[in-house]
């Protein structure tokens, strides 16, 4: 059982919780379901990333992380969220 009183426990809240106001903001930003997606990073794992371009003939797809890198594949995975 954790003591919500124990002052360690007090101490890592703070890097636990997530801000109210940041939380607003997050759940403010729009999302759409068909552009938004996660895609492999080296380094993070996975990032966030919108979907600018879908090219349906040769079948790559171009995405823009949040950082503002733009990744491009060259198969076929992301056209089947388009549909």
């Amino acid at each position: 059982m954790v003591d919500m009183n124990d002052p360690e426990v007090i101490e890592s809240l703070k890097f636990l919780l997530v801000p109210k106001e940041e939380r607003i903001q997050a759940q403010a930003k729009p999302f759409d379901g068909k552009k938004n997606v996660f895609i492999p990073d080296h380094k993070e794992g996975y990032i966030a990333a919108t979907i600018e371009s879908v090219d349906e003939k040769s079948g790559k797809t171009k995405a823009k992380t949040v950082k503002g890198d733009v990744k491009k594949w060259l198969n076929n995975f992301f056209n089947s969220f388009r549909k």
